[in-house]
């Protein structure tokens, strides 16, 4: 599994999906079942517009565990270095 180091990458409110590089990861939490899931940048470029503030894929996301599709947690994060 991904080592997994947690940063800010600007203000989320302000950061957009291209502002992303390919060693940052973003965790998504549910917040009603707790389940976790990490998404690689390049999943999300793939099917969504590079210009889409990181804030608003909470609305675009949904559980793969429960539905839920509200309320979702959103946490920037890079690959650890060796």
């Amino acid at each position: 599994m991904e080592q997994i180091e947690n940063i800010a990458v600007g203000l989320r409110k302000t950061a957009r999906l291209e502002d992303l590089r390919k060693w940052h990861r973003v965790e998504v939490i549910c917040p009603k079942c707790r389940h976790r899931a990490v998404i690689n940048p390049k999943d999300l470029w793939a099917r969504l517009p590079g210009r889409m503030r990181i804030a608003e894929l909470g609305y675009k996301l949904r559980c793969t565990a429960c539905g839920n599709r509200h309320g979702i947690d959103i946490g920037i994060g890079r690959l650890k270095r060796d």
